[in-house]
C-alpha cells in the first residue's frame, strides 16, 4: 500500500513537472502573433454614427470588401466630423493622413467639381433620368474624380433635396425675394437661390454654424435632405417642405489614388465588378430613408407644400441661364453637353416619363 501511494506520488510529481515545462515553453514560444489587415484604411465622414446612411456601409458595403479582398482590407470610419469639415478631410486624402471618405454633396464636388453639373437646377426630372445618366456616364465620371487625385468608388444619392422653411413654403416664386436661405453648399446654390430670390436671399453657413443659424432665426430656410433634416432634428424648427425637385444632389465614397493603386490589381478588378450592383443597393435604400424620413416629418406636423407647374416653369426660366455661366469654370461646357445629350435621348425614349 505504502509502495503504491510512493508510486502514485512520483508519478503526479512527473506529470506536474511536464505541465510546467510545456507552460514554459508556451510562454517563451507563444505562436504566431494576431496580424491585422494588411490594408487598413481610415475613412472619414460628417455623417454621425446612428444615421441611416451607415446601415448601408455596415450591411453591404463592408461586406463587400471582406469578400473582394480575402479580408485583407478593412476600413476604420471616423464618423460625425471627427476629422473636421468636408476641406479639412479632402486635404487629409491628398496629404495621405487619410485614405478616402464618404461625402455629402458639398463635399463630392468641392472633391471633383465636375460632378457639380450634376446639381443645376431642375436637370433631372426623378431618378430614373439620374440613373441612366449614372449607367451612360460613370466611367466619365471616374476620369475626372482620377484628374482630382480620387477614385470615384460609389456614386450614390444624396437626396432629390428639398426646400424647407420657418415661415415660407414657397408656393409662390415671391417667396424666395422674402426668404432667407442658410447657404452652405456652395457657389451654384447660392446663385441659384439668388437668381430666384434675389442679391441678400442667401446667408454663409458652414456644419458648424448652419443648425445655429436656422434654430435662432438667421436663416430662416435651406435646401437639404429629408434624412439629414431629421437627423438633425431642425424639422421641429421648420413649418413647411416643399418637395419640388429643384436639385439633385450627388453624394460619394472617394478614395484616395494612392492608397486605390496599392491595392492588388485583382481586389481592384473585383471591386469594380460590384461596383453597379452596390450602388443599385444602396441607393434603393437611401430613396427609401428619405421617403420615410419625409412622410415622418408631414406626420410630426410640418407642411407638405407643392408648385403649380405654371410656377416651376417660372423658376425654370429664372435659372437656366446659370448652365450657360457656370460652364468652363465650374465643369466643362462639353460635359454639360454630354448629360444634356444623354438626357434627351433617355427622354426620346420615354416621353413624359418622370420618376
Amino acid at each position: 500500500m505504502k509502495r503504491s501511494s510512493r508510486l502514485a506520488g512520483i508519478l503526479l510529481l512527473q506529470a506536474l513537472i511536464a505541465l510546467s515545462a510545456v507552460s514554459a515553453a508556451a510562454a517563451a514560444n507563444p505562436g504566431p502573433a494576431k496580424v491585422g489587415p494588411k490594408y487598413l484604411w481610415n475613412f472619414a465622414t460628417i455623417v454621425p454614427k446612428g444615421m441611416g446612411w451607415v446601415q448601408q456601409y455596415e450591411k453591404l458595403v463592408a461586406p463587400t470588401l471582406d469578400q473582394i479582398s480575402n479580408q485583407e482590407l478593412k476600413l476604420k470610419i471616423h464618423w460625425g466630423g471627427s476629422q473636421g469639415k468636408d476641406e479639412d478631410v479632402i486635404k487629409k486624402i491628398r496629404a495621405g493622413k487619410l485614405q478616402g471618405a464618404g461625402l455629402d454633396a458639398r463635399g463630392t464636388v468641392m472633391a471633383v467639381k465636375e460632378l457639380s453639373v450634376l446639381e443645376l437646377p431642375f436637370l433631372f426630372n426623378g431618378y430614373e433620368e439620374v440613373d441612366y445618366v449614372r449607367g451612360k456616364m460613370h466611367t466619365t465620371f471616374d476620369k475626372y474624380a482620377e484628374k482630382s487625385g480620387f477614385c470615384l468608388g460609389l456614386w450614390i444619392d444624396q437626396d432629390f433635396d428639398q426646400l424647407y422653411s420657418s415661415k415660407y413654403d414657397f408656393s409662390d416664386p415671391k417667396h424666395f425675394a422674402q426668404a432667407r436661405f442658410a447657404n452652405w453648399c456652395g457657389d451654384l446654390e447660392k446663385r441659384v437661390l439668388e437668381n430666384v430670390g434675389g442679391p441678400g436671399s442667401t446667408v454663409p453657413a458652414d456644419i458648424n454654424t448652419f443648425i445655429s443659424m436656422i434654430s435662432k432665426g438667421t436663416a430662416d430656410s435651406a435646401v437639404a435632405p429629408a434624412l439629414w433634416v431629421v437627423g438633425t432634428q431642425l424639422f421641429s424648427v421648420f413649418t413647411s417642405v416643399n418637395p419640388v425637385k429643384i436639385r439633385y444632389s450627388p453624394g460619394s465614397v472617394l478614395i484616395g489614388k494612392k492608397a486605390w493603386d496599392e491595392l492588388p490589381d485583382e481586389y481592384r478588378k473585383r471591386f469594380m465588378e460590384k461596383r453597379t450592383g452596390l450602388e443599385t443597393t444602396i441607393n434603393q435604400a437611401v430613396r427609401l430613408d428619405n421617403r420615410k424620413a419625409l412622410a415622418a416629418m408631414v406626420r410630426y406636423g410640418v407642411k407638405l407644400a407643392s408648385v403649380s407647374d405654371a410656377n416651376v416653369a417660372t423658376l425654370k426660366e429664372k435659372t437656366r441661364k446659370i448652365y450657360g455661366e457656370m460652364a468652363d469654370s465650374a465643369y466643362p461646357r462639353q460635359l454639360l453637353e454630354e448629360v444634356s445629350a444623354k438626357l434627351a435621348e433617355f427622354r426620346r425614349q420615354k416621353p413624359g416619363k418622370a420618376a
